[in-house]
């Protein structure tokens, strides 16, 4: 729900990736449904595909910088093909604003490779915020990066709650001040039979008590 953040735990190869994947419309669904804005992506995956991306936005864990490219013009050439109507004037603002909103505008002329791990952390996270999206999805954000540069990353669902955006965050164990949780049992051992028919139940996540 918009203005809410949902975390999503569970062990190293439970799925979390695959959930938030599937959200954003990267994977189809071989069973079940996955129902976004109101449009079931196991029915009509790809096809207007482009408006969800334009309002789901995506952090990966590693990055996706385009090498050649400075800070900047990796948040404006993503604008770009996310919205390619958009005024460049306007594009060039809203990825000025979100790298400024991570501390990061005097890095906005540097290459991926002139940035710290860190950095290009965040500037993979300035990237996903620039379009302003509806649902942020960040998939285990705070991965390799230093305490620093975490606590900036750490801020990023609480401030796109308090934006209106809802937020959904992968991570190994519960750390954000989450509305809601939503736990990944661990991957099954190989060997393991499975229902030949998997009853149709929905994932639920359970609200959380708020966190003082």
């Amino acid at each position: 729900a918009p203005g809410e953040i949902l975390e999503v735990t569970g062990p190293s190869g439970s799925g979390k990736t695959t959930l938030l994947r599937l959200v954003h419309g990267q994977l189809r669904p071989n069973r079940a449904e996955v129902w976004v804005k109101g449009r079931g992506l196991h029915r009509w995956w790809r096809r207007g595909l482009g408006r969800i991306r334009r309002e789901v936005a995506f952090v990966y864990q590693e990055q996706r910088l385009l090498p050649r490219l400075t800070a900047l013009e990796n948040l404006v050439f993503a604008m770009q093909i996310s919205d390619p109507e958009m005024p460049h004037r306007m594009i060039r603002r809203q990825a000025l604003d979100a790298l400024e909103s991570l501390s990061l505008g005097h890095r906005r002329r540097a290459y991926p490779h002139q940035l710290s791990a860190g950095e290009r952390q965040r500037v993979a996270v300035a990237r996903a915020l620039s379009g302003r999206p509806r649902v942020l999805l960040a998939d285990e954000p705070l991965a390799s990066i230093d305490e620093d540069n975490g606590q900036i990353v750490m801020r990023l669902p609480e401030d796109a709650a308090a934006n209106g955006m809802a937020a959904i965050v992968a991570t190994p164990h519960p750390t954000f001040a989450a509305h809601r949780e939503l736990r990944l049992p661990p991957c099954r051992p190989p060997g393991h039979r499975a229902l030949s028919r998997p009853p149709r139940t929905a994932l639920r996540a359970h609200p959380l008590p708020r966190r003082h």
